[in-house]
């Protein structure tokens, strides 16, 4: 007949065996749960960075667009300047609509930046787990942000300065001539207000909205080489 083991030590040994069995299934949930937390995360940081992209390549064409556009206007700027190297008595009649297209303001840009609010507002920007990537869209945040701020000072120069002065220089009885008669020739020759004084500000400050396009023109395309410096390396760390 076989010895069997006390009573005592057989009920140590389940006891351990049913510890280890409790322990087990804890530690396999907490791995569960882990496991499940940690891909969910990576899911939404893919999703995010997917979405990013998109943002990115927005941005790009709409920089495209505005390089064009405002360098379509810093030539235009150039031929402004061209007329009003002569007197006001001598500036043409025809130079009166390139000086209304040049003046009428600019395209804002306005960024795709929907998935950018998202990181930030809800903390998402913990999710990206590549430093070089989070470098990289907070630079950018910051580049766009520098953009926007130049772009609103260009609207109050425009709105608030450049056109109070463009109003004071022009000649009202040629314009209301000219405007009755549909701006048919002979068009009169005079449509800037012959003061000298109000010419040559109004020069002044055409000078200074096209200091202010080049500088536009400069912001844009260091920003399209940032969005597009980004994009490319979202698209190497996160492939689709």
């Amino acid at each position: 007949m076989l010895p069997t083991a006390p009573p005592f030590f057989s009920a140590i040994r389940r006891n351990v065996f049913e510890f280890f069995m409790l322990f087990l299934a804890v530690w396999l949930a907490f791995a569960t749960d882990y496991l499940r937390e940690e891909t969910e995360k990576q899911d939404r940081e893919e999703r995010y960075m997917r979405s990013m992209r998109k943002d990115l390549m927005r941005d790009t064409v709409q920089l495209s667009e505005l390089t064009a556009r405002f360098d379509w206007k810093r030539r235009g700027l150039d031929s402004l300047l061209v007329l009003f190297g002569t007197s006001a008595e001598r500036f043409p009649a025809a130079g009166y609509g390139m000086m209304q297209r040049q003046l009428s303001g600019f395209p804002d840009f306005i960024p795709a930046d929907a998935t950018l609010r998202q990181l930030k507002e809800a903390g998402g920007l913990q999710l990206i787990d590549d430093e070089e990537c989070v470098s990289g869209i907070l630079r950018y945040d910051a580049a766009v942000q520098g953009e926007l701020m130049h772009q609103e000072a260009m609207n109050e120069f425009l709105l608030g300065r450049l056109w109070e002065r463009h109003a004071r220089s022009l000649d009202l009885l040629a314009m209301a001539d000219a405007a009755r008669r549909n701006f048919a020739p002979p068009l009169p020759r005079i449509l800037l207000s012959s003061a000298p004084d109000e010419h040559i500000r109004f020069r002044n400050d055409v000078v200074q909205y096209r200091t202010l396009v080049l500088l536009q023109l400069n912001i844009i395309g260091a920003l399209k080489a940032d969005a597009a410096a980004l994009l490319t390396l979202l698209r190497e760390r996160y492939p689709e």
